[in-house]
């Protein structure tokens, strides 16, 4: 259970001591509330009451048919709204303590207590990963090519505003990642080499590595990055400039001193997994264009291929002059840390029937702690499967353009390549429940950079890795291009439109693309 999910549950059984069934029923009825409903009380509610319990309805995964049903009335574009705005988004911030109602403290929404971040903070998080898995699920459609441009470039400013809070920061960037992958027409600008957009992108991936792997917390991570410095719109009106307020057990701001900024990814080894996959993919699609996905497009995407016989990534050099090979060495290590943590968790099964009794008796008495919660969240998000795809993302495509930036000579010092200890971890294998591409790119990268050393792109774990993560999707169902399968087929007028078949082509022509398909050519002939 994520840690927002089982600290608002907490909140909301103690509502229920004072409230009787209302709130249950409250939780419980989101899923079945009509969509036009649901889209309203995204756009409109400002109470956390009802905007909280609704953004986890919309990010659990077993609710598609209601991220669906939002869909169908474009609700996504409220998401949109919402997110990007500067407003604030909750008030009258209550929460009950000892069968009291009490105003919230300010940061009392995260489970280390050295990292605390306000409540409105997380709820912008929420509402831009429930909008990135609206993206990765096909589920946004209603976009204009010109809205989804603007989209992206919004969110890839956001993320290197250091301004803002590092926690919204890194799920603006996962956001903007998920629409360049997801969005046909984004895709294309933003992967294309030399383009603005792809600029953009490997600039904000490139701050995000090193937002979630430097040591010293968020300061640090700015004064890494002056030599790039943030394009952003100054301090955010959100309260997320005043997110590190230094307090503990969620208490109010330290007096009589400045905050300075923290960074919960130095803390969290959950949501820095999240942040160093998101930038992976985002460098890797930057790096191999538009077909990112599409193993084909390398003569050295077949087994048993030496790294002398691979095909030179379009623009890999521009993630070269960013500095980003000591950025992806940083990035292998710490996903390799994560799985040696998740191991450890997987370890500790044995205690896990008495301890979960234990703690569901205390959550049913109200009595969980703030180390309790903290405590079960890193337990249950290392041993998820999310974090192991997290990591076999971070390991293959990192680990890929480790392997072909070393080749270019440009990144050639030991920063930019993972210690021995954590390369010869990796590739021992025994991950339980972890992609096969791990233990093969560590081998990989275990015989160097030589020619003759074993390509990553070339192994077969690395392609079918790749073309799940970045595959391409129908514009009008939002059918992912399945590895191995028939490629989607392009519009021929435009080429940046992609349908999975012919009724699909047909209905989209009706539903707007025929107005769009000429804005879309001019802009191809104009890159071309």
């Amino acid at each position: 259970m994520d840690f927002r999910e089982l600290a608002w549950s907490q909140q909301l059984q103690r509502q229920r001591m004072l409230y009787g069934p209302a709130a249950e029923a409250t939780e419980k009825s989101y899923p079945k509330y009509p969509a036009a409903a649901l889209r309203e009380l995204v756009r409109q509610s400002k109470h956390p009451h009802n905007l909280e319990p609704l953004l986890l309805t919309l990010r659990r995964p077993a609710n598609a048919d209601t991220r669906r049903r939002l869909a169908e009335i474009a609700g996504e574009l409220v998401l949109v709204e919402r997110a990007l705005s500067d407003d604030v988004i909750c008030e009258d911030l209550q929460i009950v303590v000892g069968n009291r109602v009490e105003d919230a403290p300010d940061g009392m929404l995260y489970p280390d207590k050295a990292s605390q971040v306000p409540y409105e903070v997380w709820v912008r998080a929420e509402l831009l990963d429930a909008l990135a898995l609206m993206m990765r699920e096909g589920l946004v459609r209603s976009l204009s090519p010109v809205m989804a441009a603007k989209l992206v470039a919004d969110l890839l400013d956001r993320s290197r505003d250091a301004a803002r809070s590092p926690l919204v920061r890194g799920y603006a960037l996962r956001a903007a990642q998920a629409a360049v992958a997801s969005l046909n027409a984004v895709r294309a600008e933003a992967a294309r080499p030399g383009g603005e957009g792809n600029e953009a992108l490997v600039r904000a991936a490139c701050d995000a590595l090193r937002l979630a792997t430097q040591p010293g917390g968020a300061a640090a991570a700015a004064k890494a990055a002056a030599a790039a410095p943030a394009e952003g719109n100054g301090a955010a009106a959100d309260g997320e400039a005043s997110e590190a307020n230094g307090s503990s057990g969620g208490g109010a701001p330290a007096q009589g001193s400045a905050p300075a900024l923290t960074n919960p990814y130095a803390a969290d080894p959950i949501e820095r997994l999240k942040l160093l996959a998101a930038a992976c993919e985002a460098l890797y699609m930057a790096a191999a264009g538009p077909d990112a996905a599409a193993g084909a497009a390398f003569p050295a995407a077949a087994a048993g291929r030496r790294l002398g016989d691979a095909t030179r990534l379009p623009n890999v050099s521009a993630l070269a002059a960013a500095g980003a090979g000591p950025l992806l060495a940083r990035a292998l290590e710490a996903a390799a840390a994560a799985l040696r943590d998740r191991r450890a968790a997987a370890g500790e099964a044995a205690k896990a029937a008495a301890r979960d009794e234990a703690t569901a008796e205390r959550f049913a008495a109200g009595e969980l702690s703030f180390e309790d919660n903290w405590g079960e969240y890193l337990r249950t998000g290392l041993t998820s499967a999310t974090l192991a795809a997290d990591a076999a993302c971070v390991v293959a495509l990192g680990g890929a353009l480790l392997q072909l930036l070393a080749r270019t000579g440009a990144e050639g010092d030991e920063r930019a390549w993972p210690s021995e200890g954590a390369l010869g971890e990796l590739a021992a294998g025994g991950w339980e429940g972890v992609d096969a591409a791990v233990p093969a790119t560590a081998a990989a990268l275990q015989a160097g950079h030589g020619d003759d050393a074993p390509a990553v792109v070339g192994l077969p774990a690395f392609a079918a890795l790749a073309a799940s993560a970045l595959a391409r999707r129908c514009c009008q169902c939002g059918a992912s291009e399945a590895a191995g399968a028939a490629p989607l087929k392009r519009c021929g007028a435009c080429s940046r439109a992609f349908y999975c078949s012919e009724k699909c082509q047909k209905a989209a022509w009706g539903a707007g693309h025929k107005l769009a398909c000429k804005q879309l050519a001019a802009a191809a002939k104009a890159a071309a």
